[in-house]
C-alpha cells in the first residue's frame, strides 16, 4: 500500500507538472490560435515564413482607342509586339471632304459627300514601362484616303489620295487601363482626282500631284 501510494503521488506531480507547462505554452499563442479558441492551431513548419511579395502589375499589350477629333471621327486598334515597338491600324470616315482643288467647290456651292482614310503606323517607344507602352514615341505612318463628293448640276468628283510620314507623341496608360495619346505627323501625299463632264465644264482645272500632309489629335481609350 505504500508503494503504491508513493508511486500514485509521483505520477500526480508529473501529471501537475505537464498540465502546467502545458498552459503555459498555450497561454503564449495567439488568441486564435489557442487550443480553446475553437479554430485549428497553425503548427510551425520549422522555417521561417516567406516574406510577402507585391502582385507584378499586368503588362497591357492590346489597345483599342476611339479619336476625339469630332470632325475627323475614327477608330484605332493597336498591339505591342514587344516593350519597344507597336504597330497600329486606323479607320477614320467623316462627311468633311477635301479636295486640294478649291475653285471646284467655290463654282458648284452646294456638295456632300464622305471621307474614308486607312492609316497604318509603327512606333518605337525609347523608354521601358511595366505598364505598357507608354511615354514618347516617334514612328512612321502610311496612309490611302478616298474622298467622294456630289454637287448641283448633277456634278460628281472623286479624289484618291496615297502617302505617308512620320509620326511622334505621347502616351499615358493609367492602372486601370485609361489611355491617352496626344500625337502629331507630317509627310506628303499624292492626289489622283477624278471628275464627271458636269464638274470639269465648271472647273476644267484639277491640281493632281503631290502635296504636303500632316496629321495630328488626341485620342482616348482603353489599354488590355
Amino acid at each position: 500500500m505504500f508503494i503504491y501510494s508513493k508511486t500514485y503521488s509521483v505520477l500526480m506531480f508529473f501529471c501537475l507538472v505537464a498540465f502546467g507547462v502545458k498552459g503555459q505554452q498555450s497561454s503564449d499563442l495567439p488568441a486564435e490560435n489557442r487550443p480553446d479558441s475553437g479554430k485549428p492551431v497553425v503548427m510551425g513548419t520549422g522555417s521561417s515564413p516567406a516574406p510577402a511579395t507585391a502582385t507584378p502589375a499586368r503588362w497591357r499589350r492590346n489597345t483599342v482607342k476611339v479619336s476625339a477629333n469630332l470632325f475627323w471621327p475614327g477608330l484605332t486598334y493597336g498591339y505591342a509586339i514587344n516593350k519597344r515597338v507597336t504597330i497600329q491600324a486606323t479607320y477614320t470616315s467623316s462627311s468633311v471632304v477635301y479636295f486640294t482643288d478649291f475653285e471646284l467647290f467655290s463654282i458648284l456651292k452646294t456638295w456632300g459627300g464622305t471621307s474614308t482614310a486607312y492609316t497604318p503606323e509603327i512606333r518605337y517607344y525609347p523608354f521601358n514601362s511595366t505598364v505598357g507602352p507608354i511615354g514618347f514615341y516617334t514612328g512612321l505612318y502610311a496612309r490611302y484616303r478616298h474622298d467622294k463628293a456630289t454637287g448641283n448640276y448633277d456634278a460628281e468628283a472623286e479624289m484618291h489620295s496615297f502617302g505617308g510620314g512620320v509620326v511622334f507623341g505621347y502616351q499615358w496608360i493609367k492602372k486601370r487601363g485609361f489611355t491617352i495619346d496626344l500625337f502629331g505627323g507630317a509627310g506628303t501625299m499624292y492626289d489622283k482626282t477624278w471628275q464627271n463632264e458636269f464638274a470639269y465644264k465648271s472647273s476644267p482645272i484639277i491640281n493632281n500631284g503631290f502635296r504636303p500632309s500632316g496629321m495630328g489629335g488626341c485620342s482616348l481609350g482603353y489599354s488590355f
